[in-house]
Parts: structure tokens; C-alpha cells; sequence
């Protein structure tokens, strides 16, 4: 709910109901401020679901807000109205929030590496090395992943769009394994021996 604060001391804060509040020093005013500088019906305070609105109503000392004359204006949140002499801030004005009509992003196609290991979410034609274990299960290259090492600990792995863990992918395709000095002479020795005519 909006209020009108009253900063000249004299005087307790008052609320603004719905709807046109009328200032004045004396009568059937629903913000009363009785003070000589304030005309009999000074101003009205107009409350609706999206502002607070002011209007003077030809009073002798006239309405500001934030120290400029007004005759009809908008007066925000956090903003001095003066009324003759006394000021009154105003707190808990309505604020209307707008949020534009936004397109959803494309969902992105998982693409594949030719061996079968998928491609990473963000570099198409990049083998990924790591799954996210979180909602967005993508998967990922080496660079995409945020590494974190802790001294004398396994380094943790997180995906960099949902920031929950990630692990490393199993290989699709075994790599073809160098074989060892002892494999080749035994490779060698084992070899039947060529037949010459």
C-alpha cells in the first residue's frame, strides 16, 4: 500500500487509499495537514493499480514535487511531494514491471562425430570427452568444462550450462593399441619361415 510520509514532524504519516485522496488543512480531507501555508483543499493524490498521480487544485501555495511545480503530474516511489510548506515522501507506489514476449531459444540437435562420439553442445565437429550428469546432459569438449583442482585431490569436472557435474565419456572407439618390443620378436620368431623354390 502506498504512503505519504510526512517529514515536517508535526505530523503522523498517512495512507493513501484507492482512488482520489483529497489534502487539505481542514474539512472532510483524507490526508489532513493542518498548517497555514496548506489551502482548506489543497490537492488530490490519485491512487490507481499503476501510479499515484497528482493534481492541485488552484491552492494559494501551490504543489511540488521534488521541488518543481506542478498542476497534474506522476509523483514515484521515493519522491518529496510539498504541499505548501510540508513535505511528504512517498513509499510503496505501485510499480508496473513489463517483461517483453522473448523467443525461446532453439533446442540444438546433438550431432555426431563420424566414429559415433558425439560432437560438443558448443563446438560442432569437436569430439566431446565429458557428459553433464545434471538437467541439461550435454556433452562437451576439454574446453568447454570448468575444471576445478583442489591440492592433493581429484580434479572436479562442471558443465558450463548448468554447472552440475560432469563425467568423462566412455570411448566409442578403442584406439589401436602400439605393440611392444617384446610383442615384435615374438611376432618374428613365431613367423614360419618363407619357402624359396
Amino acid at each position: 500500500m502506498a504512503r505519504l510520509h510526512i517529514k515536517t514532524q508535526e505530523f503522523s504519516p498517512g495512507e493513501v487509499a484507492p482512488g482520489c485522496n483529497y489534502v487539505g488543512r481542514e474539512g472532510e480531507n483524507e490526508i489532513l495537514l493542518p498548517h497555514p501555508s496548506v489551502s482548506r483543499r489543497h490537492c488530490e493524490v490519485w491512487l490507481t493499480e499503476e501510479a499515484v498521480l497528482i493534481r492541485d487544485l488552484d491552492s494559494r501555495n501551490g504543489t511540488f514535487i521534488d521541488g518543481e511545480r506542478v498542476t497534474e503530474a506522476q509523483l514515484l516511489d521515493g519522491q518529496i511531494l510539498r504541499v505548501g510548506d510540508v513535505e511528504l515522501e512517498l513509499s510503496g507506489a505501485p510499480v508496473r514491471i513489463s517483461v517483453p514476449d522473448l523467443p525461446l531459444p532453439m533446442r540444438k540437435e546433438q550431432t555426431w562425430m563420424p566414429d559415433g562420439t558425439p560432437c560438443c553442445f558448443r563446438h560442432d565437429g569437436v569430439a566431446s570427452k565429458y557428459q553433464c550428469t545434471g538437467k541439461c546432459a550435454q556433452t562437451f569438449c576439454s574446453q568447454c568444462v570448468r575444471e576445478l583442482r583442489v591440492a592433493g585431490g581429484v580434479p572436479r569436472r562442471f558443465c558450463p550450462e548448468c554447472g552440475a557435474h560432469c563425467e568423462r565419456l566412455a570411448a566409442t572407439v578403442r584406439e589401436a593399441k602400439r605393440p611392444s618390443w617384446l610383442n615384435k620378436i615374438r611376432d618374428v620368431l613365431m613367423k614360419p619361415p618363407s619357402r624359396r623354390p
